[in-house]
């Protein structure tokens, strides 16, 4: 990994194994070639040895959910073609539930060994080793690295998270695109992160509504349809109108204030309820994100109270030196 962290600290690099390490790695000696075209084994029906470019992300995305698919340009169950590489002793995948809504299973996908999907579906996509795939979470075309635990009610599509500890993620830093907020880091491992996206039903994040300055608590709420938000504990005949811009309001140390996070879309108020049912829907993919910004928590970036120094003490009264 030497090479990898040694690029991954120069700016002037533009960290692609085609153009930055592997001609370093020729021009120090350390690299040794092979004609592929004479060892390569094809699949009908393709032609022609099997190579992808994973220089990027999009890239490495693609090249793995095509080893998913019905018929794979590299065919990992080929006896004529074995890939030989080290595997860890881990347990067979496991599924577990089958009740109506909560059922354990895997379609189009490739699940390696030590995972379990518990009471979940999983749609072309590839886990990783020892992946939790915790009730009711919705997988598709996802790429999951190893290690990872996946919370309940999670919703995850064309997505890819390989940032860790070695990158200094921390937990709870906002997870941002283009558009807005996607969610916030809940757990770190030493090269994954764990995201729990906006529309989780167990997130909460405060919100100002920039047409009139009020401010709420917006929760994940997928009552409605998969990807949707409510706006809770607004009074009945507080001024809050379809169309309404929410962004973050900064009052909880974790989200900088006026990040775009959602849109009112719906707006009931009832005579026999003191609350009036406020669903918006999120600015941010959450559904279908691939390249996305981790952020430093807010409290992150706060110096520190300094210590305050303490008073000398003079001499004593009544005592000489």
């Amino acid at each position: 990994y030497q090479l990898l962290e040694e690029d991954a600290r120069n700016a002037d690099s533009s960290h692609d194994f085609g153009k930055d390490l592997i001609p370093r790695a020729v021009a120090e000696g350390q690299a040794q070639a092979h004609p592929f075209s004479l060892s390569a084994i094809t699949t009908p029906p393709f032609s022609g040895p099997y190579w992808r470019d994973v220089g990027t992300i999009d890239a490495y995305w693609a090249a793995n959910l095509d080893l998913a698919s019905t018929t794979p340009a590299l065919n990992m169950y080929d006896k004529d073609w074995p890939i030989w590489t080290y595997q860890e002793q881990l347990a067979p995948a496991k599924f577990v539930h089958d009740e109506e809504g909560r059922r354990g299973m895997a379609v189009d996908s490739l699940v390696s060994g030590g995972c379990i999907v518990s009471g979940s579906v999983i749609r072309n996509s590839v886990l990783f080793s020892s992946i939790l795939v915790r009730s009711y979470c919705e997988i598709s075309e996802a790429v999951v690295l190893p290690d990872v635990q996946i919370n309940r009610h999670c919703r995850l599509s064309k997505v890819v998270i390989d940032r860790g500890m070695v990158d200094q993620v921390r937990p709870g830093s906002p997870v941002v695109d283009e558009h807005g907020v996607i969610g916030q880091v809940t757990r770190v491992y030493p090269l994954v992160s764990e995201v729990t996206l906006l529309t989780d039903r167990d997130h909460a994040i405060p919100v100002l509504n920039t047409r009139t300055g009020a401010r709420g608590v917006a929760f994940g709420d997928t009552s409605t349809h998969a990807d949707a938000m409510e706006l809770r504990y607004m009074a009945a005949n507080a001024d809050v109108a379809v169309g309404d811009l929410l962004t973050t309001s900064g009052v909880d140390g974790v989200y900088p204030p006026g990040l775009p996070v959602a849109r009112v879309e719906k707006v009931e108020r009832r005579v026999d309820t003191v609350f009036a049912r406020i669903y918006c829907v999120p600015l941010g993919l959450v559904a279908g994100a691939s390249h996305v910004m981790v952020l430093e928590p807010v409290m992150a970036q706060i110096a520190e109270r300094p210590v305050p120094e303490l008073p000398v003490a003079g001499p004593r009264k009544g005592v000489t030196k």
